[in-house]
């Protein structure tokens, strides 16, 4: 069996590296939203979603707009020609997205 290098593995390839960010985000939420849940069974106050809000929200808003920069800056100076680095941009701004966009649809409501 031979070893790819590290710029040929197949998760380091932009469409993996974003859904791979994306679904890292979308777990990491669900688990929040179903600790929620079974703490509200037991007649507690749910907390997680909005305790670890925080930090899934940077996990998601960094990598993103990293790659977003990235990508659109490697795409100018190739003379707009590139359009894998124009898709990473794009997906890093998707990326930066997906926590507030994941949480709205669960329904979590973080307010007084």
């Amino acid at each position: 069996m031979q070893l790819l290098p590290p710029t040929q593995h197949p998760a380091w390839r932009p469409g993996n590296l974003i859904a791979n960010l994306v679904a890292l985000i979308g777990i990491a939420l669900a688990l929040a939203f179903a600790l929620d849940q079974l703490v509200g069974l037991f007649g507690g106050r749910p907390f997680a979603v909005c305790w670890f809000g925080t930090a899934i929200e940077v996990m998601g808003r960094i990598p993103g707009m990293i790659m977003a920069f990235a990508g659109f800056v490697g795409w100018a100076f190739t003379s707009f020609r590139n359009q894998g680095l124009l898709l990473l941009g794009l997906g890093g701004l998707a990326v930066s997205a997906a926590p507030m966009i994941l949480a709205a649809y669960m329904g979590v409501s973080c307010g007084p």
